[in-house]
Protein backbone atom coordinates (compact mmCIF):
# COMPACT_ATOMS: atom_id res chain seq x y z
CA UNK A 1 0.00 0.00 0.00
CA UNK A 2 1.33 3.45 -0.91
CA UNK A 3 2.38 5.92 1.76
CA UNK A 4 -0.27 8.73 1.82
CA UNK A 5 2.28 11.36 2.91
CA UNK A 6 4.63 10.45 0.10
CA UNK A 7 1.75 10.53 -2.38
CA UNK A 8 0.78 14.04 -1.23
CA UNK A 9 4.37 15.24 -1.53
CA UNK A 10 4.67 13.76 -5.02
CA UNK A 11 1.36 15.34 -6.06
CA UNK A 12 2.54 18.72 -4.76
CA UNK A 13 5.82 18.44 -6.68
CA UNK A 14 3.97 17.54 -9.89
CA UNK A 15 1.47 20.36 -9.37
CA UNK A 16 4.25 22.95 -8.80
CA UNK A 17 6.04 21.72 -11.92
CA UNK A 18 2.87 22.06 -13.97
CA UNK A 19 2.40 25.63 -12.75
CA UNK A 20 6.02 26.49 -13.62
CA UNK A 21 5.64 25.02 -17.11
CA UNK A 22 2.35 26.86 -17.63
CA UNK A 23 3.89 30.14 -16.48
CA UNK A 24 6.85 29.73 -18.82
CA UNK A 25 4.49 29.08 -21.75
CA UNK A 26 2.47 32.19 -20.96
CA UNK A 27 5.51 34.45 -20.61
CA UNK A 28 7.61 32.67 -23.23
CA UNK A 29 10.48 32.25 -20.78
CA UNK A 30 11.95 29.28 -19.06
CA UNK A 31 11.78 29.23 -15.28
CA UNK A 32 15.04 30.29 -13.66
CA UNK A 33 17.06 27.34 -12.41
CA UNK A 34 16.47 26.93 -8.72
CA UNK A 35 19.40 26.61 -6.36
CA UNK A 36 19.58 22.98 -5.34
CA UNK A 37 18.53 22.35 -1.77
CA UNK A 38 20.89 20.58 0.60
CA UNK A 39 18.10 18.04 1.09
CA UNK A 40 17.24 17.55 -2.60
CA UNK A 41 18.46 13.94 -2.59
CA UNK A 42 17.29 13.18 0.94
CA UNK A 43 16.09 9.79 2.12
CA UNK A 44 12.85 10.45 4.04
CA UNK A 45 12.76 6.94 5.51
CA UNK A 46 16.25 7.44 6.94
CA UNK A 47 15.26 10.95 8.08
CA UNK A 48 12.32 9.52 10.00
CA UNK A 49 14.49 6.80 11.56
CA UNK A 50 17.15 9.31 12.64
CA UNK A 51 14.47 11.73 13.91
CA UNK A 52 12.89 8.91 15.93
CA UNK A 53 16.24 7.98 17.47
CA UNK A 54 17.77 11.43 17.99
CA UNK A 55 14.99 14.06 18.08
CA UNK A 56 11.65 12.52 19.02
CA UNK A 57 12.31 12.38 22.78
CA UNK A 58 12.20 16.19 23.00
CA UNK A 59 10.31 17.18 19.84
CA UNK A 60 7.63 14.42 19.95
CA UNK A 61 6.41 12.15 17.15
CA UNK A 62 4.57 14.99 15.40
CA UNK A 63 7.24 17.66 15.97
CA UNK A 64 5.00 19.70 18.28
CA UNK A 65 7.29 19.25 21.28
CA UNK A 66 7.24 17.14 24.42
CA UNK A 67 5.47 19.22 27.12
CA UNK A 68 7.27 17.53 30.01
CA UNK A 69 10.69 18.26 28.47
CA UNK A 70 9.62 21.86 27.85
CA UNK A 71 8.52 22.25 31.50
CA UNK A 72 11.70 20.63 32.79
CA UNK A 73 13.91 22.88 30.63
CA UNK A 74 11.65 25.92 31.26
CA UNK A 75 11.39 26.59 27.54
CA UNK A 76 8.70 26.81 24.90
CA UNK A 77 9.30 24.28 22.15
CA UNK A 78 8.15 25.75 18.86
CA UNK A 79 6.36 23.22 16.64
CA UNK A 80 8.74 22.03 13.93
CA UNK A 81 5.89 22.31 11.42
CA UNK A 82 5.33 26.00 12.14
CA UNK A 83 5.83 28.49 9.30
CA UNK A 84 8.59 30.15 11.36
CA UNK A 85 10.64 26.93 11.47
CA UNK A 86 9.85 25.77 7.93
CA UNK A 87 10.88 29.18 6.52
CA UNK A 88 14.47 28.59 7.65
CA UNK A 89 16.98 27.40 5.09
CA UNK A 90 18.16 23.79 5.07
CA UNK A 91 21.63 24.97 6.06
CA UNK A 92 20.25 26.91 9.03
CA UNK A 93 18.19 23.95 10.27
CA UNK A 94 21.17 21.60 9.87
CA UNK A 95 23.41 24.02 11.79
CA UNK A 96 20.89 24.43 14.61
CA UNK A 97 20.42 20.66 14.84
CA UNK A 98 24.10 19.76 14.86
CA UNK A 99 25.36 22.71 16.93
CA UNK A 100 22.36 23.26 19.19
CA UNK A 101 20.36 26.42 19.82
CA UNK A 102 19.28 27.92 23.12
CA UNK A 103 19.07 25.08 25.66
CA UNK A 104 19.04 22.46 22.91
CA UNK A 105 22.23 20.45 22.97
CA UNK A 106 24.04 19.61 19.72
CA UNK A 107 23.04 16.35 18.07
CA UNK A 108 25.84 14.28 16.57
CA UNK A 109 24.73 13.52 13.02
CA UNK A 110 26.54 12.72 9.80
CA UNK A 111 26.01 15.23 6.98
CA UNK A 112 23.71 12.74 5.20
CA UNK A 113 21.66 12.04 8.36
CA UNK A 114 21.33 15.78 9.06
CA UNK A 115 20.07 16.40 5.50
CA UNK A 116 17.63 13.50 5.79
CA UNK A 117 16.27 14.73 9.13
CA UNK A 118 15.73 18.25 7.77
CA UNK A 119 13.90 16.81 4.77
CA UNK A 120 11.74 14.73 7.12
CA UNK A 121 11.01 17.74 9.36
CA UNK A 122 9.89 19.66 6.27
CA UNK A 123 7.06 17.10 5.92
CA UNK A 124 5.55 18.40 9.19
CA UNK A 125 2.79 20.92 8.73
CA UNK A 126 1.11 22.80 11.54
CA UNK A 127 -2.56 21.81 11.61
CA UNK A 128 -4.97 24.72 11.93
Amino acid sequence: MANPSRNRILALIIWCGAIAVGASQITGTEPAPKEQSATANADLANGKAVYTKSCQKCHAVDGKGNPSIARMQKVTLRPLGSPEILAKSDAELIKQSTQGIGKMKPVQLSDKDAQDVVAYVRTFKEQK
